[in-house]
């Protein structure tokens, strides 16, 4: 570029040597390979190489957030008409690829399964209308997506109840919502919690226990237990509570079967008060959690507190029981229990029972006040 030193005149400037930088810019902003070019006040524009690399960025980013749309939206890619293609279901779509084609994906309307040559196009395999190719990659797409809703739920019993800020919601599939601190989206997949309406609420983000409005006063163990188990089912890594709530537990939260989830109280304090003998643990009394038959299943962060009628059996009665013995014979891999505060434990209480067919199994930072009368049993 020139050296000629700009004024700092505001805009509009008749000065000269404006004339003579600002033309040095038009120059550069229509011919320069870089991407950007600072004017006279030191501000940062784009070049025109500038402007069609960002234009490239967003098809790029366009036609993988089309792609993402499409399984959104339940449609399954079979291929293309230019390469070939088979559907064998509804949801199947065949892309009609640029530049030759419109870039739009179809789907088939008619009997299948449907062959698509090498080399075709959607009116030489069918024609475009009821009954044949129907395009489902631009407004029908889109319609489809959109009409999925984001609606804000108090907590779990407003989503249940399909109710927010006192108005009755008609709910759908494919509706993703929030209650608070737990992200969900609507189906028809029964193993999510079942709503008011016949359908249910499957968990998109970890999910939180303080969303469910659990008190003190009101046993939650099996209800935390079912939560666990939907998080293992979908795969949410982390059960989760803020430091600021109780939880009563007088039944035992049996973890078997659930893996790669963690059950993170966040050092909220947990009033323990297990009711019961179990005949299959040698008529021990009840513990308050078992982790078997599972991997990466990990229990930490409470500050429990054993309610003066918990049952006790007068022998060994464990707190947490890792692995299975008297419950089986299958294999729990790598189970954690750690930063656990015991506090007003009874006579025969055992903190822990690692037991079993049990493998890297971790116990970490447990502290125990009271009474009790065993630590850490290992029988492995």
């Amino acid at each position: 570029m020139r050296e000629v030193k700009p004024t700092q005149k505001p805009v509009p400037s008749s000065d000269i040597k404006d004339l003579f930088f600002n033309s040095g810019l038009l120059d550069i902003w229509a011919t320069s390979l870089e991407h950007k070019y600072i004017d006279r006040f030191g501000n940062c524009h784009l070049t025109a190489a500038g402007m069609e690399w960002i234009f490239n960025e967003l098809v790029t980013k366009f036609k993988i957030e089309s792609e993402q749309a499409l399984l959104a939206a339940g449609y399954a890619p079979a291929g293309t008409f230019q390469e070939g293609a088979e559907v064998v279901s509804r949801n199947g779509t065949v892309f009609w690829k640029l530049p030759d084609g419109d870039g739009e994906h179809y789907r088939w309307d008619g009997d299948l399964p449907k062959q698509v040559p090498a080399g075709s196009i959607p009116q030489s395999t069918g024609g475009i209308g009821k009954g044949a190719w129907v395009s489902v990659g631009d407004a029908s797409l889109r319609g489809e997506l959109y009409a999925y809703r984001f609606i804000s739920f108090k907590d779990v019993d407003s989503m249940i109840a399909c109710t927010a800020k006192g108005l009755q919601l008609t709910l759908t599939i494919g509706d993703r919502c929030t209650t608070g601190s737990t992200n969900w989206e609507i189906s028809s997949n029964e193993s999510g919690i079942a709503l008011s309406n016949g359908l249910f609420a499957i968990p998109t983000s970890n999910i939180c226990l303080n969303d469910f409005g659990f008190t003190k006063d009101i046993d939650c163990s099996k209800d935390v237990e079912r939560i666990c188990k939907m998080a293992s089912t979908f795969h949410i890594a982390r059960v989760y509570s803020t430091d600021n709530a109780t939880y009563l537990h007088e039944d035992t939260i049996d973890l078997a079967g659930v893996s790669g989830v963690t059950l993170d109280y966040g050092k909220a304090i947990v009033i323990d008060n297990v009711q019961g003998i179990s005949t299959v643990l040698s008529h021990r009394a009840k513990p308050t959690y078992i982790i078997y038959d599972s991997t990466s299943t990990t229990v930490e962060r409470i500050s429990h507190f054993t309610a003066p009628t918990r049952t006790t059996s007068g022998g060994a009665d464990p707190i947490f029981w890792i692995g299975g013995q008297q419950l089986g014979a299958k294999v729990t891999n790598s189970p954690c229990v750690r930063d656990i505060v015991l506090e007003n434990t009874k006579a025969g209480c055992m903190p822990v029972a690692v037991v079993g067919n049990t493998r890297n199994w971790k116990v970490e930072r447990i502290d125990v006040y009271g009474d009790a009368t065993w630590g850490i049993d290992v029988e492995c």
